[in-house]
């Protein structure tokens, strides 16, 4: 008698139209492990690689910035114009091995953008013992979505990435 395959091991159906291979995912973290431009390194295209090759049905890249001044390390990936495409190309091939989806968890680190990076500003200006940071204005925080909806390169980078038609690296 054949045991019935563990709930964990089948695919999962996501409202957005997404297909897991299964409910294994890597959560979203923020590895640091970028070149301090906003680039994968070999070490980070590794790691997601690894990820994928041990059978994740999703790996989540956290903190990606649309915007190089409000990333909260300078390890942090940012999708602008000056990206490096071809070594997010090779993160995308590589981290969606083995039918691996690959997102992204886009950020902005507001408060908690390193001091060394840019200015801290949020929704609203801070006053905390070990926290300031001062208020976007209306228009700045108007710039925010938009820089997360569509970053500059990203859908081609992650289009080119795979053979399907849909994007392995999503925004689902």
């Amino acid at each position: 008698m054949m045991s019935e395959p563990s709930l964990l091991f089948q695919p999962l159906d996501l409202p957005c139209g997404a297909v897991l291979q299964n409910r294994l995912a890597k959560a979203a973290m923020s590895d640091s492990l970028g070149d301090g431009e906003g680039n994968p390194t070999r070490a980070q295209v590794r790691l997601y690689e690894r990820w994928a090759q041990g059978g994740v049905g999703l790996s989540i890249i956290g903190e990606v910035q649309g915007n190089p001044e409000h990333a909260a390390k300078p390890g942090n990936l940012v999708l602008n114009d000056g990206s490096d495409t071809a070594a997010l190309r090779e993160l995308t091939r590589r981290g969606a091995a083995k039918k691996t989806h690959l997102w992204a968890q886009l950020g902005h680190a507001g408060a908690m953008t390193d001091k060394a990076i840019g200015q801290r500003k949020g929704p609203t200006a801070l006053a905390l013992p070990d926290l300031t940071c001062a208020a976007l204005s209306a228009a700045e925080s108007a710039a925010v979505p938009d820089a997360m909806r569509a970053p500059h390169s990203a859908p081609a980078i992650w289009a080119s990435a795979g053979s399907r038609s849909m994007p392995r690296m999503a925004f689902c």
